[in-house]
C-alpha cells in the first residue's frame, strides 16, 4: 500500500468498491473506537492549545512531531492489516496509524475525533504530461519538466 510523505495512502486508480465484509466492517469499527478514546484524553487538548499558542508565536515550550512518512510500511506491515478489500486495507491502514502515533509515538501531534476520508481521481491525461526519471520499485524520482526555460 503506496503511502504519500503526508501518510496519507495513494487512492490512484484503487476501487471505490464500498461492500466491505462484515468482519471488516466490526474492525474498522472498534479501531475506529479506539481513536475515538485517544482523541477524548485530556492531552488532547492540551496539545491542541500549545500548538494554537505556537502559532501565536507564544510558544511555551518546544513542540515534538514525529512523521515516519514513507516508513509507515515498516511499523504497520501488510501482514498486520486484516481487511480484503481494498479501500477498507487503506482506511484501516489510516485509523492504526492514527492509534499508533496516540499509543506508541506520544509525540505533540493531536489525535483528532474524526476520519477524513482521503479522495478518489484517475489521470485523465488532461493538460501536460509530467514525465519522471528514477522512481523504481518504489524509490526516490525526479520530474523531467517539460517547461525548461
Amino acid at each position: 500500500m503506496e503511502q504519500t510523505a503526508a501518510g496519507i495512502a495513494n487512492m490512484r486508480g484503487l476501487s471505490d468498491n464500498l461492500n466491505f465484509r462484515k468482519e471488516e466492517v466490526s474492525l474498522l469499527r472498534e479501531l475506529a473506537g479506539r481513536v475515538g478514546e485517544l482523541s477524548a484524553r485530556p492531552v488532547e487538548e492540551e496539545k491542541k492549545r500549545d500548538w494554537t499558542s505556537l502559532n501565536d508565536l507564544r510558544c511555551t515550550r518546544p513542540l515534538i512531531f514525529c512523521d515516519p512518512e514513507n516508513g509507515w510500511n515498516e511499523i504497520i506491515t501488510q501482514d498486520q492489516i486484516q481487511s480484503v478489500t481494498p479501500l477498507a486495507r487503506v482506511w484501516e491502514m489510516s485509523l492504526r496509524k492514527e492509534i499508533f502515533w496516540g499509543e506508541t509515538m506520544k509525540d505533540d501531534r493531536v489525535i483528532e475525533p474524526y476520519f477524513n476520508v482521503t479522495y478518489h481521481y484517475e489521470d485523465n491525461g488532461y493538460g501536460v504530461r509530467l514525465e519522471t526519471r528514477g522512481g523504481e520499485d518504489g524509490g526516490s524520482y525526479v520530474y523531467d519538466f517539460p517547461v525548461r526555460n
